[in-house]
């Protein structure tokens, strides 16, 4: 076997030994001029963007924008530490894309208190909340023995057409009763080189 044979041969053992293979793939950019960005925790595509980070009044609120099924959705994350309570102004969304200046407006139907896809499973319903139900902060200690901030989770999908730029309103919500709003949220779609396990997952 010469040296190119053993070189090709190494490079499929590593790429089956890591399970994972680049592909060209339409991904969504978050830009903002005010949240933090944060990349995927994945170490085959660490450089990835996937949430924006704020933090008010000492509660943590990630945002994502990204597709579930085919679909696309938004999300936002709350850690809410305890003694601040978080209340919803409202439930809808406005989401704006390219050429469209009249906003679709969608509508969380329920909070989950664990990760976004028990919203979108409505067969879990001892996780669920209502929209105006609050959202209690309080420490909780997991079966690792670590303590947590109270979690919870709102996911929409969203029926819009295809486009390249969108930009998200968020609703306004309450800390302890102190109104937050929070900037307009702007995705840029751009072609990327993504790492897609040999088993069809996308992220680690």
């Amino acid at each position: 076997m010469n040296i190119s044979n053993r070189i090709l041969v190494l490079v499929i053992i590593f790429m089956c030994v890591s399970c994972a293979a680049p592909i060209p793939w339409r991904y969504y950019y978050q830009e903002s001029s005010s949240g933090e960005v944060l990349y995927s925790s994945c170490f085959i595509n660490q450089d990835i963007p996937n949430r924006i980070r704020f933090s008010r009044h000492g509660i943590q609120i990630d945002t994502e924008l990204d597709k579930d099924k085919g679909k696309k959705y938004i999300a936002i994350y709350f850690k809410i530490p305890e003694g601040k309570t978080v209340k919803l102004k409202s439930a809808t969304v406005q989401v704006f894309w390219s050429g469209n200046n009249q906003p679709d407006k969608e509508a969380f139907k329920n909070i989950s208190l664990a990760d976004k896809s028990l919203v979108f499973n409505p067969a879990t319903q001892n996780h669920i909340l209502d929209t105006n139900e609050p959202l209690v902060g309080q420490r909780r200690k997991t079966e690792w023995g670590e303590w947590w901030d109270e979690s919870y989770s709102l996911a929409s999908y969203l029926d819009i057409p295809d486009a390249d730029d969108i930009r998200v309103v968020l609703p306004q919500f309450t800390v302890n009763e102190e109104l937050v709003t929070l900037p307009e949220l702007r995705f840029h779609r751009k072609w990327i080189i993504m790492l897609i396990n040999l088993i069809g997952e996308l992220h680690c």
